[in-house]
């Protein structure tokens, strides 16, 4: 079933995802908010490191660090500024699409769009505030 998807289903199913997402997400304000989305930004980055286990600990190790970079962004933006978790958010795919050889390819193409989606939103609603 997985392989049968091509890139571009898996690039339209993340995007989808990602309003459902951002729905549930924008019902928050305040701290509740940026919960929400550094959250789903730590999330994101433990989803590698569950995919790099059967690779080694070289693997894990690497995807650790990425879960470190989206914890500086995630803290970034709990301390008050939007801006840092759209930023963590759209650079979490150029992660996946560099170091994410760990991770199915199904999962980076999902994740891209997800990320890209989200990223650009939160950034969008920062500009407004």
């Amino acid at each position: 079933m997985i392989a049968s998807v091509s890139g571009l289903g898996w690039l339209a199913l993340g995007a989808v995802l990602a309003g459902g997402y951002l729905a549930v997400g924008f019902r928050f304000t305040g701290r509740r908010a940026r919960a929400w989305w550094a959250t789903g930004l730590l999330i994101a980055a433990l989803l590698h490191v569950g995919f790099a286990i059967g690779d080694g600990a070289g693997a894990v190790l690497l995807q650790l660090v990425g879960v470190a970079g989206a914890g500086v962004f995630a803290r970034l933006g709990l301390s008050g500024r939007m801006g840092w978790l759209a930023a963590g958010w759209l650079l979490h795919p150029v992660w996946d699409l560099a170091l994410g050889g760990t991770s199915p390819a199904w999962y980076v193409w999902l994740c891209l769009s997800f990320d890209v989606v989200v990223g650009a939103a939160l950034y969008l609603r920062a500009l407004r505030r």
